[in-house]
């Protein structure tokens, strides 16, 4: 089901059971070859720093420490090369997610970020390699830039889409399909904003943390305070530039957070966190900051 309203979704996520892996299986990255600022992105994303210069040699090296770091704590990770003219190709979780039983590719919303889902190598790797049926999203119309735009309770398997125009109505609908969600709370970020994993992060289905200004409306923040009791870290309005939102878990007990994100962290922020039984490991990714995405940007989830 679909929803708008705080009221109803929180009558509808307290009677789901959490009965499905939380966290992801393997990881999958691509790495900065091609990486920039996008001009084009530069119209709706507010995070980018157009007067900055990407360093790719430093880029590659703060990406290959994601790679070791997801691996360091026991998950496989895969990496498919960069390409030329896909500025933002590192940001992959926007493109392709997964759930158990499926491979699935969004629609994006700027046209040059279009290309990037026309990937052979990605599609064969899911589909032949891996078996997963594809729910393929790239030839509709409506803007639905998965993990971006949705960010999921993969524990009770609902999701909560910022609608932009990175995500509307169809497209959130196109997703809920896609992901085979039991419920999806729709809410309006505000104008300034673009993706709601920039300001919203659901951990390991234990915890979430928001940025509840960048929302329209309260609804987010009372839907999330019925969710997760008091296990809820809001951020106040310096801190999304920081990046401490665009965390993910990797496994049930470690969250992975760009350092810049964990050095915002006030200390009952941080107890809050750890109090959830979860351990922040903080990876400089400052090089994709520049590009206006940051650590959970990089990560797609293989379930």
């Amino acid at each position: 089901m679909i929803v708008s309203e705080a009221e109803k979704a929180t009558t509808l996520v307290n009677s789901l059971p959490s009965n499905h892996p939380p966290t992801m299986q393997a990881a999958m990255l691509i790495s900065p070859e091609g990486f920039g600022i996008n001009e084009e992105s530069v119209t709706d994303n507010q995070y980018i720093q157009a007067k900055e210069t990407v360093d790719l040699e430093v880029a590659h090296r703060q990406h290959a420490n994601l790679a070791r770091t997801i691996r360091g704590l026991g998950l496989p990770v895969v990496t498919f090369p960069g390409r030329q003219g896909e500025p933002d190709g590192v940001f992959g979780n926007n493109v392709f997610a997964t759930t158990p039983s499926r491979f699935i590719i969004g629609r994006m919303f700027h046209p040059s970020r279009q290309r990037e889902s026309t990937r052979d190598d990605v599609r064969h790797y899911f589909q032949n390699l891996l078996g997963r049926p594809l729910y393929d999203l790239s030839d509709t119309d409506a803007a639905a830039e998965l993990t971006g735009a949705l960010v999921v309770d993969r524990a009770k398997n609902f999701g909560i889409c910022g609608m932009s125009n990175r995500a509307t109505e169809a497209g959130s609908k196109n997703m809920h399909q896609a992901f085979g969600l039991n419920l999806t709370l729709n809410s309006h970020l505000k104008e300034s904003e673009y993706h709601t994993n920039v300001v919203l992060a659901i951990l390991a289905g234990k915890l979430s943390i928001v940025a509840p200004s960048a929302f329209e409306t309260e609804d987010v923040r009372v839907f999330l305070a019925s969710a997760y009791d008091k296990r809820v870290v809001e951020l106040d309005d310096t801190q999304p530039g920081t990046f401490a939102a665009n965390c993910i878990a990797v496994t049930p007990n470690d969250v992975l957070m760009s350092q810049n994100g964990l050095d915002s962290l006030r200390p009952d922020q941080l107890s809050t966190i750890e109090g959830a039984g979860l351990k922040l490991h903080g990876v400089d990714v400052s090089e994709f900051e520049k590009a206006g995405g940051s650590l959970r940007c990089l990560v797609t989830e293989i379930f």
